[in-house]
């Protein structure tokens, strides 16, 4: 996004809040000691942002690329679940 790129690291702080607020997200432990974490889109959310993603593309607010990602997941989801 435009703003991200014009910004220094405020970014980082903008992008944690809206991980840490939203419950669509989890933190994933670490397992070690740094600076930083990792986070995950929880499973029972991956339908609905599907969905969100799928809307936006078609509206042309993202970038293709994204779509083979999502289709990717979907396959993923759908071989765990046999």
């Amino acid at each position: 996004y435009t703003y991200y790129r014009s910004t220094k690291l405020a970014w980082k702080n903008s992008v944690r809040h809206s991980l840490t607020h939203s419950n669509k997200f989890e933190k994933v432990p670490s397992g070690i000691e740094r600076k930083g974490g990792k986070w995950r889109l929880m499973l029972n959310q991956t339908a609905n942002m599907e969905k969100r993603i799928k809307k936006a593309f078609e509206r042309g607010k993202i970038h293709p690329s994204v779509i083979d990602k999502i289709e990717e997941m979907d396959k993923t989801r759908r071989a765990k679940k046999g």
